[in-house]
Formats: structure tokens, sequence, C-alpha cells
């Protein structure tokens, strides 16, 4: 990169502000200020300039391409329709794999991480209608997953072996604590507030029966504590302990039968079931 680019560069992102501007928020990607057992304290983004010949380039190619076209991405592959056909402005049939909503929440992350530290009406405005329209979504007891919402109600939480509602709610909730700490706004962890609330009321340590292989990975893990350390909610770090606890002792409890055909497991109706007993 020669001097040009790189002094380009660096213009660009010296001079980016958050888009909160006027407020004392300062966007960090891990919190620790609510915590009574860390030293460290993070930096906020805006005061970090990147300016190199790796990572500046690639942080506008995000914002200017790869951004854009996921959305539309998102559009296409009827992933949006499943959300406003679930909030009722759309009707149809749910479009593509059960789990499909998940790739919705993790556009919202990646975006909000640009929002933090750049000044972009047309991904502001998307977000924060797409945020809308996921909370329009969300039934009123706080449960929310597209694929569930109409004619598969009666199946809610009834395989988490294989149907990704636990690993669909993770990637909400990190979103939205995401969108919260780079942007300082409430909309979207207020939805995923409601949601973990709902998950801790339905799956509580004493109740929950789960199976090893619930689709509630490693992002799934980091979000439950990470929506406590946001919020000072501790029983969103109650319910990831006593998931995880619960995991371990499945391994010797909960017996899975293991589909036959190598694709089955991504049916809409999987063969391997787990039991599981809402609270």
């Amino acid at each position: 990169m020669d001097n040009i680019e790189r002094e380009g560069c660096a213009m660009t992102l010296a001079s980016n502000q958050p888009m909160n501007t006027g407020t004392t928020h300062a966007a960090v990607v891990v919190d620790t200020r609510l915590s009574p057992f860390c030293r460290l304290r993070p930096l906020s983004l805006d005061a970090v300039t990147i300016d190199d010949a790796f990572w500046a380039p690639r942080r506008r190619v995000n914002q200017a391409v790869t951004l854009i076209e996921q959305y539309e991405q998102l559009e296409q592959t009827g992933r949006l329709h499943n959300l406003r056909r679930a909030a009722g402005q759309e009707q149809g049939a749910f479009e593509g794999r059960f789990f499909n909503d998940s790739d919705v929440y993790k556009w919202l992350e990646a975006a909000a991480w640009v929002l933090s530290t750049e000044r972009d009406e047309w991904l502001q405005t998307r977000v924060d209608d797409l945020i809308a329209l996921i909370a329009a979504a969300q039934d009123a007891d706080g449960y929310l997953d597209t694929y569930f919402t109409f004619d598969r109600r009666a199946a809610r939480w009834t395989n988490l072996a294989a149907m990704h509602e636990l690993y669909c709610a993770g990637h909400l909730i990190q979103g939205a604590v995401a969108h919260h700490r780079a942007t300082g706004a409430h909309t979207l962890l207020d939805v995923a507030i409601r949601l973990a609330d709902h998950i801790v009321a339905t799956f509580n340590p004493e109740r929950l029966q789960g199976t090893p292989r619930s689709r509630w990975r490693w992002s799934n893990w980091r979000a439950t504590p990470a929506t406590s350390a946001t919020c000072g909610r501790p029983r969103s770090s109650s319910t990831s302990g006593g998931s995880i606890r619960l995991r371990s002792a499945a391994r010797s409890t909960i017996r899975i039968t293991r589909p036959s055909a190598r694709n089955a497991r991504w049916s809409a109706t999987p063969s391997a079931r787990c039991t599981s007993t809402p609270g």
C-alpha cells in the first residue's frame, strides 16, 4: 500500500466518531466495567485508529461491499420474509432452513460493530428497521423463532438436539449485546432480555432436561453471561451455569438415536430426538 493509500485510510478511520455523537457512551467489545473481579477495563473503540496494509482495507470492504451483499442475501433467501411473516406483515410459508433466523442476528452483530466507529446512514437505517421487525415478530411471552411461530407452535422446545432454537436464541442475545455495546441503544437488547427471561422461565436449572448436542454452542455460552454482565441480571448467568451442568450430566443419562441417513439431521423433522420438560 503506497503512502497515498495509507494516508487515505488513516483519514477515513481517524475521523470516525461513534453513531451516538453527543452522548457519553463508550463503544467496547468486551465490557468488564460492571464486574467486581476484573482489574482491566476496556478501551473505547473510537479511541483506536487502525491504519495498516492488512486490516484497514478489509474493514472498508466489509462496510462497502460485504454487509450490503449479505443483506441482499437475507432478503433473497426469505430470511427477512420469515420475520415479516411472524410479525403479521406478509403471508406465505416459512422459507429455507429452520435455523435461518440465526443469519439475521449474525448480520446485525457485524453491522453493529461497523456502526460503532463509522457513519453510515444506509447501514444505520437497515439496522434500525430490522430491529423493529424482530421486535414485532417476538411473541408476547418473549419466545422468538420464526420457524415455530404459527403451525409448529406445539413443537417448541421438543427437539433441542436438532432444531436450533437455543442456537438461534444465543445468536440473537449475542448480537443484541454487541449492538448495545457498540451503539449504546437498548432496542435489540430489550428483545434479547425478553427472550432470555422466557428461556429462564421455561428451562430453569432444576427442571431443564436437554442433550449434549442441544445446539447451544460456544457463541451461545458466551451470550448468557454477556447478557448478565451488560444488564446486571444474574438470572442469565444462572441459567447458563445450569445448562452447562446439565449438558455434562446428559452425556451419561440421555441416549440419542442418530439418524441413519447422512442428511436426515437437516430435515424439518429429524429422527434424532431428545426430551425436554418446560417449566
